[in-house]
């Protein structure tokens, strides 16, 4: 587990993944923030 997805992104991707659909996850980026910088992952998904 890497973070927080808002729920209409994760019912999304639940849905596909359910149905059989693979997934990738790059870093996009690592940006400054307070107390610890946050990464930008980008999630790619194939539809089965």
């Amino acid at each position: 587990m890497l973070g927080y997805l808002p729920p209409e992104d994760a019912d999304e991707v639940t849905g596909l993944l359910e149905a059989g659909a693979s997934a990738a996850v790059f870093v996009r980026g690592v940006v400054p923030a307070f107390r610890r910088p946050r990464v930008q992952l980008v999630v790619e998904v194939k539809a089965a």
